[in-house]
């Protein structure tokens, strides 16, 4: 059997980028590191805390959760190197702000 994971793959990467997103934007720089700078590759030298309202992210962070355990059950018998990981997995989140996770 073909299984194409192309497209979870591509949600994946492009929730990650939003993520990020609204985590470089929600940074309080400390002042003595100057303004915040984002350049795509390469080292930053920004300090400070991350201050987001939680459910701005409520959303994208349910859907990496899901895509993400989606991809952690997937395996295909006899073959090592895709194998079932559900044994290996432990108190996997199910939602963000699940409140038996808090």
């Amino acid at each position: 059997m073909t299984v194409n994971f192309n497209n979870l793959r591509l949600q994946a990467v492009f929730g990650i980028q939003k993520l990020t997103e609204q985590l470089n934007q929600g940074i309080l720089v400390e002042p003595e590191w100057g303004e915040a700078k984002f350049p795509i590759h390469g080292e930053t030298t920004i300090k400070g805390n991350i201050l987001i309202d939680s459910e701005e992210i409520e959303s994208n962070l349910n859907n990496l959760i899901s895509l993400v355990n989606t991809i952690a059950c997937v395996f295909e018998e006899d073959n090592d190197d895709f194998k079932d990981l559900t044994s290996e997995i432990k108190n996997v989140p199910v939602w963000f702000k699940d409140e038996d996770n808090i």
